[in-house]
């Protein structure tokens, strides 16, 4: 999903494992506010980090049902992850270091 100020990687989950998120420090609210909505449109969740209090208050006017969880400045909609992640075990050269190469 595009916009002339907004992209919005709506395979990443396919391609990686965890859905796309919203980074929203940086952004207008009104623009969080879009993504937000895009992608709660697209998957039927969202994840939104690094919200400001007049963020927080544009998503939830996008995003009526819309959790804001103020102290970690997130704001959360819909099921979570079907599938835990799982952190990825370092390659076996990684693991021997510079040194024993």
């Amino acid at each position: 999903m595009q916009g002339s100020d907004l992209h919005l990687d709506l395979d990443r989950e396919q391609r990686c494992g965890v859905p796309e998120v919203v980074y929203a420090e940086g952004k207008s609210p009104e623009q969080a506010a879009r993504a937000a909505h895009g992608l709660w449109q697209a998957n039927g969740r969202v994840l939104v980090t690094r919200a400001s209090a007049d963020q927080a208050r544009a998503i939830q006017e996008a995003i009526p049902t819309i959790t804001h969880h103020r102290d970690a400045r997130c704001l959360s909609c819909g099921q979570p992850l079907r599938a835990p992640i799982r952190a990825c075990p370092p390659r076996s050269d990684a693991a021997r270091g510079p040194d024993r190469a």
